[in-house]
């Protein structure tokens, strides 16, 4: 049979056809989120970066009595798409490292990229101010970054990290911004922040399983109460000593120790030490007595009207993971909601490699969550 002829086969005809189907498919349901996941566990900078070339621009906004600096990750071939990406309660504020990472990656797969550095958060303060500069950010991004022209519909994709997931799905509810958000990402983020401070001093999860906490959001409980914990003379010392704990500076807390009072001492010793448990019982009644805003718990308002993606780790221990589960139910509600609570995952980052079956299966969840997040 000669090729021509062969080509003229019915059957031939619709294998090609349904081999070009599948390829559209497979490309739609793994493609966009197996590319993302390849470069975000690349160690090589050059992989992070490939795609489209982009230039970082700094700006800031205005405000009366304060100014958000903000970092742009701009993909100098054009952008489908404007993300603010907001990072979590961490010293580096937009410049911690996983966060320039991922804005990094998001500028190379296409994306103008937005990243505001939120004052308070970068204080390990989680107080209103932060939600509201989270959606200044947001409002500045769509109306005076000149950014959202060239976008395919004006509006933006909002990503949280860590404690700005919950504070991110707050702003994002806002009447100013209900209407132009395209999506609200929180990843390793809360619904509740009295129940997530509770489980952070006690280890309970909803059920009546435990899971130990982590020493890092105790510190940042502590460093909330500090002049509740200690006398006024105190304050000051405990304080700085909490700052230096959390920015990892051990050599220089331990040389401190001798100048604090006993009390201001115990809890410094409990954090090096790792006592979750002794510290939990000291914190306890000061979280029991506290009452935060309901703006800083998304699930105490309405969803937003857009899309929400959320994405958490199976064993993370700052922010548990029964806080996504919840976001999930509340979301579900009034919008379509996606969620991925993962084994691969641990607080805000992907684990280490695995090669079981069920690490398949896990991979498979991930690319198709990225997939869709990219894609909306």
């Amino acid at each position: 049979m000669r090729f021509g002829s062969f080509l003229q086969h019915r059957w031939f005809i619709a294998v090609l056809l349904l081999a070009s189907i599948a390829g559209g498919v497979f490309y739609r349901l793994v493609v966009p989120g197996a590319s993302f996941l390849l470069r975000m566990r690349s160690a090589d900078e050059a992989v992070a970066r490939a795609g489209h070339p982009f230039h970082i621009v700094k700006s800031v906004v205005e405000l009366p009595k304060r100014r958000i600096p903000i970092r742009m990750y701009l993909p100098r071939e054009g952008y489908h798409s404007v993300l603010l990406v907001i990072h979590g309660v961490h010293r580096e504020g937009y410049d911690e490292v996983r966060l320039v990472r991922f804005a990094r990656i998001l500028a190379g797969l296409g994306h103008a990229v937005v990243t505001p550095e939120i004052a308070h958060l970068k204080h390990y303060d989680i107080n209103p101010m932060a939600v509201e500069d989270i959606k200044q950010a947001a409002l500045w991004a769509l109306n005076d970054s000149g950014l959202t022209g060239a976008a395919d519909d004006h509006r933006i994709g909002i990503l949280g990290i860590s404690f700005s997931g919950g504070l991110g799905l707050s702003a994002a509810a806002s009447l100013e911004l209900r209407d132009r958000v395209r999506f609200v990402f929180s990843f390793g983020g809360h619904a509740d922040l009295k129940r997530t401070m509770t489980y952070l001093v006690t280890g309970d999860l909803p059920g009546g399983s435990k899971l130990p906490p982590h020493v890092y959001g105790q510190a940042v409980i502590a460093l909330r109460f500090v002049d509740q914990l200690v006398s006024p003379d105190d304050e000051i010392e405990l304080r700085e000593a909490l700052f230096d704990y959390l920015r990892e500076d051990h050599a220089g807390i331990k040389a401190q120790l001798d100048q604090l009072g006993p009390s201001a001492k115990r809890i410094i010793e409990q954090c090096l030490e790792r006592n979750t448990e002794a510290l939990g019982a000291l914190l306890e009644p000061f979280v029991r007595n506290y009452h935060p805003p309901a703006i800083l718990s998304p699930v105490q308002g309405e969803p937003p009207s857009c899309p929400v993606f959320l994405l958490h780790g199976s064993v993370d221990n700052v922010i548990p993971p029964s806080e996504t589960a919840a976001l999930h139910e509340w979301a579900s509600k009034a919008t379509d909601a996606t969620v991925v609570i993962s084994d691969l995952i641990r607080h805000v980052e992907l684990g280490q490699d695995q090669t079981t079956t069920h690490a398949i299966v896990s991979y498979w969840q991930i690319i198709r969550f990225w997939t869709e997040l990219l894609r909306s």
